[in-house]
């Protein structure tokens, strides 16, 4: 089991949150076993993730899939950074 914390910014918190949880079923697929979405402030683009994933492979082959990168860049996403957490 790993635990991911994500930090990235985006457009619009509410029209992001939307579009990743569309995202579910392929995260599942991939060996993602949990997901907690907060803003980092009231009304904030600021988004702070909490992953569970089967295991830390799973996380890094599906961070870098060309799928999601493109998803990412499409929903504007921009400083993202992952955190393995232990």
């Amino acid at each position: 089991m790993a635990n991911v914390l994500s930090t990235l910014t985006v457009p619009n918190f509410e029209a992001w949150k939307v579009k990743y949880y569309e995202g579910e079923e392929l995260r599942q697929l991939a060996g993602c076993t949990g997901t907690q979405v907060y803003s980092a402030d009231l009304n904030s683009n600021e988004v702070i993730l909490v992953q569970n994933w089967e295991s830390i492979e799973k996380f890094e082959a599906f961070s870098a899939n060309p799928k999601l990168l493109e998803l990412l860049e499409k929903t504007g996403v921009t400083n993202l950074k992952h955190h393995i957490l232990e």
